[in-house]
C-alpha cells in the first residue's frame, strides 16, 4: 500500500504535485463536512477545507482507519536498517486499525517526536528478543574423527 498507513478516516488525498502548491503529494481526510466531502488540512489557512478545493487534487484512496492507539508495554522496539547502518527505535504504542491490524508507533531515533509509524521493511522486537546486531549465533557441536 502506497501513501498513508492509517488515517483517521480510512481515507487519503493525492494530488499532482506540478500543480499542488509547495509540491503537496497526499493529505490525511481527516473528517467528512455535513454534506459529505473529504476534508484535508489547509496549512496555510490553518483549518480543514475540502480536498476537491485544493490546487492539484486527483483523488481519494482508501487506507486503515485509526480506531484505537494503545500503550506498548516496555520492552518493545523496532530495528531499522538504512544506508548508514542500523538502529533501534522505542515503541511507544500500536495504532489499531478498525479491522484489527496494529501497527507500532515509534519514537523517533532523536527521542523527539512520536508520530512516526513504523514501515512495513522493519522488524518489531519484542522484550525478550535480541537485538538482531548483537545476537550470537549459536555454536555448531562438532566431532573430529581423526
Amino acid at each position: 500500500m502506497n501513501g498513508y498507513a492509517f488515517s483517521p478516516t480510512g481515507w487519503y488525498a493525492t494530488f499532482d504535485q506540478s500543480r499542488s502548491p509547495g509540491g503537496v503529494l497526499q493529505a490525511r481526510v481527516e473528517a467528512w463536512s455535513p454534506d459529505g466531502a473529504a476534508l484535508v488540512v489547509d496549512p496555510g489557512a490553518g483549518r480543514l477545507v475540502p480536498a476537491t478545493g485544493v490546487a492539484g487534487f486527483v483523488e481519494l484512496r482508501p487506507c486503515r482507519r485509526v480506531v484505537s492507539v494503545i500503550p506498548a508495554p516496555p520492552g518493545w522496539r523496532v530495528h531499522h536498517v538504512d544506508d548508514t547502518g542500523s538502529y533501534n527505535s522505542s515503541v511507544v504504542g500500536f495504532a489499531v486499525s478498525a479491522d484489527g491490524e496494529g501497527l507500532p508507533v515509534v519514537a523517533h531515533p532523536l527521542g523527539t517526536d512520536a508520530r512516526e509509524l513504523s514501515r512495513p521493511s522493519q522488524t518489531l522486537l519484542g522484550p525478550d528478543e535480541p537485538d538482531p546486531d548483537t545476537a550470537q549465533v549459536p555454536a555448531v557441536a562438532t566431532t573430529y574423527r581423526g
